[in-house]
């Protein structure tokens, strides 16, 4: 019930636009550490869409449970999307940090 009122993707959008807001501000359209790390957090949220439709769909043709892309879209993207989010906001408190000194 809950990823089809949208509230959990309207909280990936907004944590990811948050993110790709604070590494733009710090160093824009470069290849810091920032950027990668924002990078992989906008693709976990779109491997997640991804995952789920895959799943949906084998799980049609087969007939059968398929858990493969259900683990990747339920325990591997959140992983990696948080790790994206909180190594983007590291990175670029650590870049602000450097530039200021």
């Amino acid at each position: 019930m809950l990823l089809r009122s949208g509230y959990v993707v309207g909280a990936l959008l907004v944590l990811t636009l948050t993110s790709i807001y604070l590494v733009a501000k710090v160093r824009p359209m470069s290849a810091s550490w920032a950027w990668r790390f924002t990078w992989l957090a906008a693709v976990s949220v779109i491997a997640f869409v991804v995952c789920v439709l895959l799943h949906n769909l084998v799980s049609g043709l087969l007939r059968a449970e398929e858990p493969v892309f259900f683990i990747l879209a339920v325990i591997v993207s959140p992983l990696t999307f948080l790790i994206g989010v909180i190594g983007a906001i590291v990175a670029s408190i650590v870049t602000r940090g450097h530039a200021s000194c």
